[in-house]
């Protein structure tokens, strides 16, 4: 087996708000060729090899999601940028599938011969922006919801 851990220990460097920890996010996903993605090839419907995965974490530029049935090899190419991801997101409450495509920035997990999962750290490379928007306003709404929930247990302790 082979350990990966390129998850990146600097300081933070987010354009975004993020949520680190919220209600779990239904995420479809596959993986893509990079040069596929040109154009919005991408938004083309499903050829197979699709997944599916929850997410605690986002904001406005990408998410974490769990990635299983990891062939072999195709973490290097997510990795390395030759390969790309299409997900599918569902908003905790949202009826509406978002759509994006996004590049693996680091990952955690083990790789065995039949394929693995991982935690991912993805980053939005296309995303509508109305999409854009309803992520971050779930973020920040889930903020200050967190907030006023923090508030009133203040109040009545």
């Amino acid at each position: 087996m082979i350990k990966r851990n390129d998850r990146y220990e600097g300081p933070e460097r987010r354009q975004y708000v993020r949520l680190a920890s919220s209600a779990p996010m239904e995420v479809g996903y596959r993986a893509i060729d990079a040069r596929d993605a040109d154009g919005g090839r991408w938004r083309s419907p499903s050829r197979g090899g699709a997944g599916r995965a929850d997410s605690h974490g986002v904001s406005g530029g990408g998410l974490f999601v769990h990635v299983g049935n990891v062939v072999p090899g195709v973490l290097d190419d997510l990795l390395h940028g030759r390969k790309h991801l299409v997900l599918d997101i569902r908003l905790p409450g949202a009826s509406a599938v978002i759509g994006a495509l996004a590049r693996v920035m680091w990952a955690e997990g083990e790789e065995g011969a039949e394929g693995s999962s991982y935690g991912c750290g993805v980053s939005f490379l296309e995303i509508d922006e109305d999409d854009r928007d309803a992520v971050t306003n779930y973020v920040i709404d889930s903020h200050l919801a967190a907030a006023r929930e923090e508030a009133s247990g203040q109040e009545s302790g």
